[in-house]
């Protein structure tokens, strides 16, 4: 038989077959003993968790009564007797003894889906993509909140927080051996060569866990800052994989996220990152308008390297949308801005773009002098010059 605590209580059977479960008393019989599994649970123990604090005059004999009624439960489930026959424990499978002033559950942990989790999120000597995959394996286990209808109100409440934290660590936990993984292998690049092994999955799912766990404790800044963090990565990977419309949706959470701190610059990012892959699925025009969201954002950090990369974006997509005298000011400011910070890399991106633009405008001597100041500058850049 298997004990599943972590979510709904939940008896099955060796062949994973779902069992109809005791009555509410034996089932908080067994989620205390499948907690303590291997140690001694003092009978004024089981009293106090049964009877939820109020133990009746009889409450005693009747705890006896229920031991052996779950004993049988149990050799019924191991070798198929019929639930009101004899007793006879398999020493190999779930069975409880009598140790003292108590009693214990033995067996086989692996049959306690509690024992399992413990297991699997214990430190191990693993590399960082075995830790990660045991990780993920532990949270799998759960099914909803964990002890839900275990038949004892002060059990669930004792150890159903205990349960909880231990999750919400887990998580966190693999979150940050995820995003490890993803810097280790060279960004959000190196990440998509691997995604075919299903990273973008995993970091899917632990980024909807988070999503989970931020919901639920909306202070706990450990776990906002690492969904954060998640879906911005995560965006980076669906936009590198051609899921555009995908990227966008985890972005536009981003943002909200950082709208709703009041942060400024990293909003700024968050809507370039929205923008770019707006343009990428053809979406000038809305790109255009996040853009210019950001601009308006970033306004008053005139020093931020984003001054120059927003503007160029909002460049790229006047032109894209046809705006081309337009364009060929919003670049004059890329120009002047760049300038401004000793950016060489978008000083040679907007000269080049720059003299592409005039050229289509049917000014080919303003063209011609633009690329010649590419020139000029690469050249100086080449030498170390600039």
């Amino acid at each position: 038989m298997r004990i599943n605590l972590l979510g709904s209580f939940e008896l099955q059977d060796e062949r994973g077959r779902t069992l109809p479960p005791p009555g509410p008393k034996r089932r908080a019989l067994l989620a205390a003993l499948a907690l303590e599994f291997g140690r001694v649970v003092p009978v004024e123990r089981l009293l106090d968790l049964l009877w939820d604090g109020a133990p009746s005059s009889t409450a005693r004999s009747a705890l006896r009564g229920h031991v052996t009624a779950v004993r049988r439960l149990l050799a019924a489930a191991a070798d198929g007797i019929p639930v009101g026959g004899p007793v006879a424990e398999d020493p190999d499978g779930l069975h409880v003894v009598t140790r003292g002033a108590g009693y214990a559950l033995l067996g086989d942990p692996e049959a306690v889906d509690v024992q399992r989790f413990e297991r699997l999120r214990a430190a191990g000597e693993e590399t960082g993509a075995e830790t990660a995959d045991r990780l993920r394996r532990a949270l799998d286990l759960w099914r909803g909140p964990a002890l839900d209808g275990c038949g004892s109100g002060r059990l669930a409440a004792e150890a159903g927080p205990r349960l909880t934290a231990a999750r919400r660590d887990t998580v966190e936990r693999l979150a940050a051996l995820l995003l490890a993984e993803a810097d280790g292998s060279g960004g959000v690049e190196g990440s998509v060569e691997g995604s075919a092994g299903g990273f973008v999955d995993r970091l899917g799912e632990v980024t909807a866990d988070l999503a989970e766990l931020a919901a639920a404790e909306p202070a706990r800044e450990s776990a906002a800052a690492l969904l954060v963090r998640c879906r911005t990565v995560l965006a980076g990977l669906l936009a590198a994989a051609g899921r555009g419309y995908d990227a966008i949706a985890v972005l536009e959470l981003v943002v909200a996220a950082h709208e709703a701190r009041g942060d400024a610059p990293l909003t700024a990012r968050a809507l370039d990152d929205l923008a770019h892959c707006l343009y990428q699925v053809g979406e000038a025009e809305r790109g255009l308008a996040v853009t210019e969201r950001a601009l308006d954002l970033i306004h008053a950090h005139p020093d931020d390297p984003l001054q120059g990369d927003l503007r160029f974006g909002r460049a790229e997509a006047l032109r894209v949308l046809g705006r081309v005298e337009e364009a060929l000011a919003a670049l004059t400011e890329v120009l002047a801005v760049a300038e401004e910070q000793g950016n060489a890399r978008l000083v040679l991106l907007a000269l080049d773009f720059h003299g592409a633009v005039l050229a289509e405008l049917g000014r080919p001597e303003e063209a011609a002098d633009s690329r010649r100041r590419a020139l000029d500058l690469r050249e100086a850049v080449n030498s170390g010059a600039a």
